[in-house]
């Protein structure tokens, strides 16, 4: 599918309201750097950000002042194909991120399990008080630094 390039098109344009996903890319014209940073900020978070220059200083304008997604400076195809990269939205367009890892970390709940059997109460008896000088210096060794206040 061919893409259509739209020239010139005003900021209160219905394609401006919401985030296109293709093919349809919209032109708007800016006087400078700074006035394309103005209009990024007056709206929605974008999806993603591609900004085409060699320029260091515009690049870190954008990295930071600028919020999205994704960030993607003088390319349009990596971050979908670095595996190791997250793609996700930002506020109205998405909360979270996948592609890789970052999927299974998304998409995924980590559990934590722990099962103490009751023989190994008389062992960590000394966590509970009243709490002699013994027990406060022995759960010191085991990082459980604490103050015992004055009766």
């Amino acid at each position: 599918m061919e893409i259509t390039v739209l020239k010139d098109v005003p900021l209160d344009d219905i394609l401006m309201e919401d985030e296109i996903y293709g093919p349809i890319l919209a032109l708007v014209p800016v006087d400078d750097v700074d006035h394309a940073i103005r209009i990024i900020a007056e709206r929605n978070t974008p999806l993603a950000i591609y900004v085409f220059t060699e320029d260091e200083s515009v690049k870190k304008k954008f990295l930071e002042r600028t919020a999205s997604g994704t960030l993607v400076l003088n390319d349009t195809y990596q971050q979908l194909v670095v595996h190791e990269m997250p793609f996700g939205g930002q506020g109205e367009s998405g909360y979270g991120a996948y592609l890789g890892k970052t999927s299974f970390t998304t998409f995924t709940h980590q559990r934590s399990y722990i099962n103490v059997p009751f023989a190994a109460d008389p062992y960590m008896a000394l966590r509970y008080p009243p709490y002699s000088d013994q027990a406060v210096q022995a759960l010191g060794t085991f990082g459980m630094h604490m103050k015992i206040p004055e009766a």
